[in-house]
C-alpha cells in the first residue's frame, strides 16, 4: 500500500485520497519552483469544450467534428473522424476550431493533447475535449504548450485536476489553474520545430501507405466494387443458421469475399501458419518474461512499443502465445479490432521469445509470403472488414480463433508483394521517425525543466 503524508495546512479544496498520492505532490512542488510561470487562464483568451449535437448526430459529409479518439501523442489523427450539419456547427459556435488551437481531452483519457494546425476548414470538438486559445503565439507558443502539457509533469498535473475514478473528469475551471513555466521565445519555437517537423514525416508515411493500397487495390478491383452503406436488405432464412445480428448480413460483406475468391485468395489458415501452441514459461515460475498486451502495440507504426517485464507467476491469464522474429501479430479482440486502429504488427529480433496476450494471434509467413505484405494486408480494409463482419460481444468485441481462420487472404505475384512491401517499410520508418522527434520535444522539455530546478 502506497500512502502519503500531508500538514493539514497543505490540505486544498479537495479531500480525496487520491489528490495528495506523492508523484502529484513532487510533481506539483517541482513546478511551483519554477521560475515566469503562468496559469492556462492567464494566457488564453478561450477556455472552452465543445458538445454533441441533438438529433441526428452525424452526416457523410459536413464539418469534421473531432472526439477524444482524435487526439494522441501530440497528433490529430483524421483515420476515425465524423462530421456533423452545418447548422449543428453554428449552434455550438464557441467550439469553433481555428488553426494554433490547443486540444486538450477532459474525459475518459484525460491529458492528450495536441495542436491544430494547417486546418483549411470549419471544425469543431465534442464534450470530452477542452479549447485553450492563446492571447498570442508569440509569447505563448502552442506548440511549446502543449508538449509541456504532454511532458510526465504536465501529465501529472492534469491527472491530479481530474475528478472521478472509473470515468474521469476535468472540470473546465480545475484546467483553468494548472500552471506552465514558460520559457524563452527562441526554446519554444525550437519545440515548434520538432513538433512540425514530425507532423510532415507522418504525412509523408501516409502517402506511402496510400500508394500501397492503390497497389492493392487495383489488383483486386477495389474501385469497381460497390461497397455503399445499404440501409435495407435481405437474407434467406437458411443463411441464419449461425448469426441473427443485421450487421452481419450486409451486402458489402458478401461483395467483398466474392471479390476475392474470385481472385484466388485463400482462408489465413492455408496461407499462413497460425501459431496456437500455449507457451510452457509457467513451468519455471521465478523465470522472467517479457509480456506484451493490445495496448503495447503502436497501430500507426505497426511496432511494439513497450512491453511489462515480470516473473512468469505473475504473468496474467491472458499471457499465452511465445512470439518469434518473423512473425505477425494481429489482434482478435479490443474496441479497436476491425477498425483503421486495428493492432497488428511485425516482430522483430528484439521481441524475440516476447510471450503475448492470446488478444492477439501470431502468425508465420510461409516462404510465398513477404512478412511486410502480410502485415499491410492485415491493415487493409479487405482484411479489416472481414474481421469486423465476425466480431461479437458489444462491451469487448472479438473474433474467434476459427472464424479468424476462415479470413481471407489474397496473396499476389512476388512482385507486388515487394513493391508494397517497400512502401510499407518506408512508411513504417517514417513513422518511427515522427515518434522519436515526438519523444524528442517532450524530452528537450524536461530537461529545460530539472535545469530550471536545480
Amino acid at each position: 500500500m502506497i500512502t502519503s503524508e500531508i500538514k493539514f495546512s497543505q490540505i486544498e479544496e479537495r479531500m480525496d485520497a487520491g489528490y495528495y498520492k506523492p508523484e502529484y505532490l513532487s510533481a506539483g512542488k517541482k513546478i511551483l519552483s519554477l521560475p515566469n510561470l503562468k496559469a492556462i487562464e492567464d494566457i488564453a483568451s478561450v477556455i472552452t469544450n465543445g458538445a454533441t449535437p441533438r438529433g441526428p448526430l452525424y452526416t457523410e459529409r459536413g464539418i469534421k467534428f473531432f472526439r477524444a479518439d482524435s487526439i494522441r501523442n501530440l497528433e490529430i489523427d483524421n483515420s476515425n473522424i465524423v462530421y456533423i450539419y452545418e447548422k449543428d456547427h453554428y449552434t455550438l459556435g464557441r467550439s469553433s476550431l481555428k488553426n494554433n488551437d490547443v486540444l486538450l481531452t477532459i474525459k475518459g483519457r484525460v491529458g492528450d493533447v495536441a495542436v491544430i494546425n494547417g486546418l483549411q476548414e470549419e471544425a469543431n470538438i465534442n464534450q470530452d475535449i477542452a479549447k485553450i486559445r492563446l492571447k498570442n503565439t508569440v509569447d505563448y507558443n502552442p506548440f511549446y504548450i502543449s508538449v509541456f502539457l504532454a511532458t510526465q509533469m504536465g501529465t501529472l498535473e492534469t491527472q491530479r485536476k481530474a475528478t472521478g475514478a472509473i470515468n474521469p473528469f476535468l472540470q473546465l475551471s480545475e484546467l483553468k489553474k494548472i500552471k506552465i513555466p514558460i520559457p524563452s521565445p527562441s526554446f519554444q519555437s525550437q519545440i515548434e520545430s520538432l513538433i512540425k517537423t514530425a507532423h510532415e514525416k507522418r504525412k509523408e508515411a501516409q502517402k506511402k501507405l496510400k500508394e500501397a493500397e492503390e497497389i492493392l487495390e487495383e489488383e483486386l478491383g477495389w474501385r469497381e466494387l460497390k461497397l455503399n452503406h445499404d440501409k435495407t436488405f435481405e437474407t434467406r432464412f437458411s443463411h441464419l443458421e449461425r448469426r441473427f445480428d443485421p450487421e452481419y448480413f450486409k451486402p458489402r460483406y458478401e461483395r467483398i469475399k466474392e471479390t476475392l475468391l474470385a481472385k484466388n485468395a485463400k482462408p489465413l489458415s492455408e496461407a499462413v501458419k497460425v501459431i496456437t501452441k500455449r507457451a510452457d514459461f509457467r513451468k519455471t515460475p521465478d523465470k522472467l518474461i517479457k509480456y506484451v498486451a493490445i495496448a503495447d502495440i503502436d497501430s500507426e507504426s505497426s511496432q511494439i512499443v513497450s512491453n511489462t517485464e515480470m516473473p512468469a507467476y505473475q504473468a496474467p491469464s491472458r499471457a499465452t502465445y511465445e512470439i518469434k522474429e518473423g512473425y505477425i501479430l494481429t489482434a482478435t479482440s479490443g474496441n479497436s479490432t476491425g477498425t483503421k486502429r486495428h493492432a497488428s504488427c511485425f516482430v522483430t529480433k528484439k521481441e524475440d521469445s516476447f510471450i503475448c496476450t492470446n488478444g492477439l494471434i501470431p502468425l508465420q509467413p510461409k516462404e510465398s509470403t513477404e512478412p511486410l505484405y502480410l502485415l499491410f494486408y492485415c491493415k487493409s480494409p479487405f482484411f479489416l472488414e472481414q474481421v469486423k463482419r465476425e466480431l461479437t460481444g458489444a462491451a469487448i468485441p472479438a473474433i474467434s480463433l476459427e472464424d479468424m481462420r476462415q479470413v481471407l487472404i489474397y496473396i499476389p505475384s512476388m512482385k507486388i508483394q515487394k513493391e508494397i512491401a517497400k512502401l510499407m517499410e518506408a512508411s513504417n520508418q517514417l513513422r518511427i521517425e515522427s515518434r522519436d522527434l515526438i519523444e524528442q520535444a517532450k524530452r528537450e522539455t524536461e530537461e529545460m525543466i530539472e535545469k530550471e530546478i536545480h
